[in-house]
């Protein structure tokens, strides 16, 4: 049973990583560090994720109001 506990995490911080979304007035800076928050969470429970796909994740949770600058 032990072992279930790092998988349950990893889909929750996974499942809240792939879904956040830029809030509507909310800070890019702030937003940029929660998502790195994540990434690092999942970097310690030993998914090492690839920068690129850490940062086409960041880059997909912007509006697209933001398309003009990515």
């Amino acid at each position: 049973m032990r072992l279930n506990i790092p998988l349950i995490r990893f889909n929750e911080v996974f499942k809240v990583l792939i879904t956040c979304k830029l809030n509507e007035g909310e800070s890019v800076c702030n937003h940029v560090q929660r998502m790195y928050k994540y990434v690092e969470h999942l970097r310690w429970l030993n998914l090492n994720a690839d920068e690129e796909l850490a940062i086409d994740i960041v880059l997909n949770s912007f509006p697209s109001f933001y398309d003009h600058f990515i």
